[in-house]
């Protein structure tokens, strides 16, 4: 299963375009819809274009990884469903997904369980002052309420 355009639209409403690099709010060097790794730098410009093949490509990465996953643990999802994880995985990491109560949720075909486990994802740890703190964010809130009503629909 792929992607469809309604997840990359979730996907793009959250993360946003940003054709320069930027610090985002956890400290990551970020550049296009939310990409991050090795290959951003400080001072970075790319096209819209490029934020587009980016995009792709990352989404590749996790398509393949939820795909196996899914496959392996039995693990029926529906588009709305998948996108919806998509999402997630995008925004938080594929380990947090696949270590979440989320995912055992799904895979013991708890699908309501598994839809209220994205509003417990609102979190950043912080280092503030040599200490780590949690920190509810709105705009974390705002997006694991549009993945789970995705995922629902």
């Amino acid at each position: 299963m792929n992607v469809s355009q309604k997840g990359i639209d979730l996907i793009t409403r959250f993360e946003g375009v940003i054709l320069h690099s930027y610090l985002c709010p956890k400290g990551v060097l970020t550049i296009g819809v939310g990409h991050t790794g090795s290959d951003v730098t400080k001072d970075m410009v790319i096209t819209e274009k490029e934020a587009e093949n980016l995009l792709k490509k990352d989404l590749k990465k996790f398509e393949s990884k939820l795909n196996y996953s899914i496959e392996q643990d039995h693990v029926n999802l529906n588009q709305n469903q998948f996108d919806a994880c998509i999402s997630f995985i995008f925004n938080l990491g594929f380990s947090a997904f696949i270590f979440s109560t989320l995912y055992k949720k799904l895979k013991a075909g708890d699908y309501s369980g598994a839809s209220d486990e994205f509003l417990k994802w609102v979190y950043i740890t912080k280092n503030v002052n040599g200490e780590r703190i949690k920190i509810r964010l709105k705009g974390l809130e705002t997006r694991r309420n549009a993945e789970r009503e995705l995922f629902l629909s």
